[in-house]
């Protein structure tokens, strides 16, 4: 199973979506890979400060559209779940990342320009689409705060894009940031609302992918 993360604007979230998610399936046992195509390479500095007793998270960068297509398929096989860390940007590398996953994710924040940059994304969704029908996508709202208002519309706003919204959101709380300071992800942590969210993002994919 390969699992892209991809966005058009910066901060929406997605390296620490990926860290997270690579963290949960690791410690279900699955064998996890982390493609890091960003430039900033926070998941191979993250990797980096992991600590070795805990669960083994690979992490490899392929900065290249080149590299991640000559590449993908031998790191696949080494491994359960592959996730790629996209950049953001829309360009080759993301549509390939678009077309190379079994299921992408697109973190949004809750937030007027975030929405409006979702837009852009769209337009170059439909045209991978057309190259590729089965495409599985769904929108992720990322570091939410229920209390402000458009946390509380952006399901509606985003259902008008044409992609699906996951159920499951993650909030705007400290521990994220904490946890990837120490190599780890917030199921490794104290913060139990955090590590719900991580929970329930972990189940309603597995339920998407019959895993």
């Amino acid at each position: 199973m390969i699992i892209g993360i991809v966005s058009l604007k910066g901060g929406a979230g997605k390296s620490t979506t990926a860290i997270n998610m690579a963290v949960a399936y690791a410690t279900k046992g699955y064998k996890v890979t982390i493609i890091d195509t960003d430039a900033n390479g926070t998941c191979i500095h993250w990797s980096g400060l992991r600590p070795e007793n805990m669960p083994n998270v690979m992490c490899v960068a392929l900065q290249t559209t080149e590299s991640l297509r000559k590449n993908i398929k031998a790191l696949y096989k080494g491994c359960d779940i592959a996730i790629i860390d996209g950049t953001p940007a829309i360009d080759e590398k993301t549509s390939t990342i678009i077309m190379l996953s079994t299921l992408f994710i697109v973190p949004v924040l809750p937030s007027p320009p975030d929405v409006w940059a979702t837009k852009i994304f769209i337009e170059k969704y439909e045209q991978v689409k057309a190259l590729k029908e089965d495409i599985k996508g769904y929108f992720l709202v990322n570091r939410v705060d229920e209390r402000k208002m458009l946390a509380k519309q952006i399901d509606e706003v985003l259902n008008d894009f044409g992609l699906p919204v996951l159920k499951a959101r993650l909030h705007d709380y400290t521990a994220y940031e904490n946890s990837l300071l120490n190599g780890l992800g917030v199921l490794e942590g104290s913060n139990l609302k955090a590590k719900n969210d991580v929970i329930q993002l972990t189940k309603e994919i597995n339920k998407i992918l019959s895993l």
